[in-house]
């Protein structure tokens, strides 16, 4: 599963929240789950934060 999560703001490309669903009887139910639960992440833009530190935003802005 995967759901669109914007632009990231410190590197501008497209983020992405992945997950995956082994495959089995009731996997296309755990799919719509896993797809809920991600798109109401990406609602209350849980999971988003930055992965650089201020070090590096600083010298990316500066240079």
């Amino acid at each position: 599963m995967r759901v669109y999560a914007g632009i990231a703001p410190d590197t501008r490309r497209a983020r992405y929240l992945t997950e995956t669903i082994p495959a089995g009887p009731d996997a296309e139910h755990k799919a719509e789950q896993a797809r809920l639960r991600l798109i109401r992440t990406v609602d209350q833009r849980d999971g988003l934060r930055l992965t650089a530190t201020l070090d590096e935003l600083i010298t990316r802005h500066i240079t």
